[in-house]
């Protein structure tokens, strides 16, 4: 979702958030957005070095979390009605469909229905919490091989209350594991997220999160670069 997904990147809290800080500096900020399909954390952790830390960045925005919380209650509903599958599962593919208005009760009640199988179920998350942090171990390991600032953005909210409490559980991991971490940063979107009302903070699928979300986590993360990039200026300064 770094890059809008199912809006258009200028929606997204990557692209407000470099926009805010361009203003704010007086000058143009080089970004890039590396997208590695939505794969899970343990997936994309081969792809790190050679994608992302091969640019020689200054500062990592890590954007992972959400896929690997979310508990595929759909993907199994689909598993039991065969006849749809296949129609059900173009849908996905295309998120074209996908969007924040009027979010109503019966896209509520569709979340609660989808939790309520869930449980009953006993399904896990796509990632198990220890193989989550053991991908996100091994990536803050290569970023400070490399002197890299590291943005750990925690899992967004979720339509389904099985899955925001995985969330929940991996922010909190999450905030313990970065704790005594020198120059890797935790993002905390899940906690400022749930301040709000899930109706405003998602699209209709409870997944996606909705504009109104993207400017909440866009002004926390220009608030964290800021403060990252001053406290660096000040001990660059010091130095000399």
């Amino acid at each position: 979702m770094i890059n809008g997904t199912p809006f258009a990147y200028a929606d997204s809290f990557f692209a407000k958030a470099i926009e805010r800080l361009n203003q704010e500096s007086g000058g143009p900020i080089r970004s890039e957005v590396v997208s590695l399909g939505g794969f899970p954390a343990p997936r994309a952790v081969k792809h790190f070095k050679k994608r992302v830390l091969s640019g020689k960045p200054d500062i990592v925005v890590l954007q992972f979390g959400s896929g690997d919380a979310a508990v595929p209650i759909q993907k199994k509903i689909d598993s039991l009605s065969s006849s749809s599958r296949k129609a059900r599962s173009s849908i996905r593919e295309d998120t074209s469909h996908i969007n924040d208005d009027r979010i109503t009760w019966r896209h509520v009640l569709k979340w609660e229905i989808k939790s309520l199988v869930g449980l009953l179920l006993r399904m896990p998350p796509v990632t198990s919490q220890e193989k989550y942090l053991e991908a996100i171990r091994q990536i803050i390991a290569e970023a400070k091989e490399t002197n890299t600032t590291l943005i750990v953005l925690s899992p967004f909210v979720f339509g389904s209350r099985l899955s925001a409490l995985y969330a929940k559980r991996y922010t909190a991991a999450l905030r313990e594991e970065i704790a005594h971490e020198h120059d890797i940063h935790l993002l905390d979107a899940y906690t400022e997220l749930s301040k709000f009302p899930r109706a405003t903070m998602l699209c209709h699928e409870g997944f996606h999160i909705s504009r109104r979300a993207h400017d909440v986590v866009a002004r926390q993360l220009a608030d964290l670069i800021t403060t990252i990039r001053t406290r660096k200026a000040a001990a660059a300064r010091d130095i000399n």
